[in-house]
């Protein structure tokens, strides 16, 4: 809707946020930046219309862009503050065999190790409807994970109990201490116990079951990290070596310690959103390509006016940055007013998931956000190089008669 009111409203606005952005050519440039400022506040539809491409893709690069700074931090948000562990062993990918369970145990014999668990991936069916859980050993989780608990302990999420986060307990309209069907993937149904309610932590996920229980109804239990706690007096180069040594006698990949794990979950949001950042591009090229064919148009239509000009005495430089700054006034306000309509579907996009469990709070990188309005400009430079190159190159007489 946003997007559709600017695009409808932008002649109106067109006019005058040009002459705004164009105000320093004025006063900078002289004659040249004047010239280009009047002509692009001559026509306000033809500005809009040729920057509607461009407000649509830095628009849409914009949500992304905020809505990816946002995730990452709400990782780094979630993961730091609830994370006690000093190393984490993690598998590498999410298929496969995963992690040798006796890892954990041969960790736990380690003199450099005070606490060692290890997390199982999994899934079941609750009231018809399936769940992610993470099977985990919860005598030991509170020593390694630290997410706030609402309700209960998780030390107390033994035998046929469980522990859920906030978010799937509203959505589910579960209390604690209720009793809840659990199906299994073997066809096995339990009645299990809530034994505690906990503000969601990225690393336990929605729900958190004993890691015997899953064990004895699963039909493929594999473990997929190991958190290990170091023992005191212990240093990290010390505990490395010795959770590697044994891990690699196991095929087990290497440990990260806890801000080399944090930086990995946010990397993968960054890798993701950049594979978006390329596919984004192409509107871009098609924007650049809009306005290269509106200013090769609009020299076309201005002929006898650059004759003019350039009979007066205006030089062939002064001709192509005329026509440069005209392209990088259309390209800036069509930069501009996508990015505000990219911050507004943003900030309503996070405020939206804000209360579940993907996102914590609205977060924009001023750095990223200055890059997209630095390419806006330079974009409209480049798009008016080619139109530029053939105005500064017409013929006196012919364009003046024309």
């Amino acid at each position: 809707v946003v997007l559709v009111g600017a695009v409808v409203s932008g002649p109106g606005i067109s006019k005058r946020a040009s002459s705004l952005i164009a105000a320093p050519l004025s006063r900078f440039r002289g004659v040249t930046g004047d010239l280009a400022r009047q002509n692009a506040m001559r026509s306000p539809r033809r500005t809009a219309r040729t920057a509607t491409a461009l407000i649509v893709g830095v628009g849409v690069v914009t949500l992304f862009t905020v809505f990816g700074s946002s995730l990452v931090a709400s990782v780094d948000q979630t993961v730091a503050g609830s994370l006690r562990a000093d190393f984490v062993v993690g598998a590498s990918g999410f298929t496969g065999p995963g992690l040798d369970p006796q890892l954990v145990q041969q960790l736990k014999a380690l003199d450099e190790v005070e606490a060692a668990a290890s997390f199982s991936n999994g899934a079941v069916r609750i009231g018809g409807v399936g769940v992610s859980l993470i099977a985990v050993e919860t005598a030991t989780l509170s020593r390694l994970v630290e997410p706030e608990v609402i309700q209960g302990s998780l030390g107390s999420v033994t035998g046929n109990a469980i522990a859920v986060s906030e978010a799937l307990a509203k959505e589910k309209d579960w209390t604690f201490g209720e009793r809840v069907e659990v199906a299994f993937g073997d066809g096995s149904e339990l009645s299990m116990r809530i034994g505690a309610i906990y503000t969601r932590a990225e690393i336990l996920g929605d729900l958190v079951m004993p890691t015997d229980v899953w064990e004895l109804q699963s039909t493929q239990p594999s473990v997929r990290q190991i958190l290990v706690l170091t023992a005191a007096r212990t240093s990290p180069a010390e505990a490395r070596t010795a959770i590697n040594t044994v891990g690699s006698k196991l095929n087990a990949p290497k440990a990260q310690t806890r801000t080399e794990f944090i930086e990995e979950a946010a990397g993968e949001v960054r890798e993701t959103m950049s594979i978006i950042y390329v596919l984004l591009a192409l509107s871009v090229v098609i924007a650049v390509m809009g306005i290269t064919n509106t200013i090769s148009l609009s020299v076309h239509e201005r002929r006898r006016e650059i004759g003019l000009l350039r009979a007066v005495g205006q030089l062939r430089g002064q001709t192509r940055a005329m026509i440069r700054w005209e392209g990088a006034v259309i390209s800036i306000f069509g930069t501009v007013l996508g990015m505000l309509i990219g911050l507004v579907a943003a900030w309503g996009l996070v405020s939206a998931l804000s209360d579940g469990p993907e996102l914590g709070s609205f977060s924009a990188s001023v750095g990223q956000l200055g890059l997209i309005l630095a390419i806006g400009g330079i974009v409209g430079m480049a798009a008016g190089v080619r139109p530029a190159c053939r105005a500064s190159r017409l013929d006196l007489l012919d364009a003046i008669n024309s």
